[in-house]
């Protein structure tokens, strides 16, 4: 299985089991407190996927690619400054999307979603270029 459909299948699992606590009652004020299992499915995607454009990135920059986000170009040579920027990354978005689901857990669910697929968005290109410069 490819590195896209990983982190499709990822997404797909997260939106499923996320969509049967907090759509079935129609009402984002009337769903139940959400536990442990919900956030780890809201969160792991989001995860996987910063940990995908991670390492996608740096196959890219072995084949000659370059970094084109000129926020990351400082640190990019230091791959402890990336996973820390990385993990950074997934706590204050983790903790931003856990504060607003206690008030409106769909939107943050609709939120995490986007958040993951953009980064396997990033990812996918990301392989895809590194690809493209093996050859």
């Amino acid at each position: 299985m490819g590195h896209r459909s990983i982190l499709a299948l990822l997404v797909v699992v997260a939106t499923l089991s996320l969509s049967e606590r907090v759509i079935a009652t129609g009402d984002e004020r009337a769903s139940p407190p959400p536990g442990r299992l919900h956030y780890v499915l809201m969160y792991a995607p989001l995860t996987a996927a910063q940990a995908a454009d991670l390492r996608s990135t740096y196959r890219a920059l072995s084949r000659g690619g370059r970094e084109m986000n000129p926020l990351l170009q400082p640190v990019i040579g230091s791959p402890a400054a990336m996973i820390a920027l990385k993990g950074g990354v997934v706590a204050l978005t983790t903790y931003a999307n856990h504060t607003l689901s206690k008030k409106k857990p769909r939107t943050a669910c609709v939120v995490s979603i986007a958040e993951a697929a953009m980064y396997g968005i990033v990812a996918a290109h990301n392989y895809h270029v590194a690809a493209r410069l093996g050859r």
